[in-house]
């Protein structure tokens, strides 16, 4: 029964660790994202891509 218990643990803890890496990769994606939005709105503000 503990081996069963043992062996649910660690497969929770790799999903887990699984799950954090996808959402760090998605973070990074994000950020990117944002500061192409704001160089974008800074030229929009600038009157163009003079």
């Amino acid at each position: 029964m503990r081996v069963e218990l043992a062996k649910v643990f660690v497969q929770g803890m790799e999903q887990q660790r699984h799950f954090n890496e996808r959402i760090i990769k998605f973070e990074s994606k994000q950020k990117r994202l944002n500061s192409k939005i704001n160089n974008l709105t800074k030229t929009v503000k600038q009157g163009g891509t003079n």
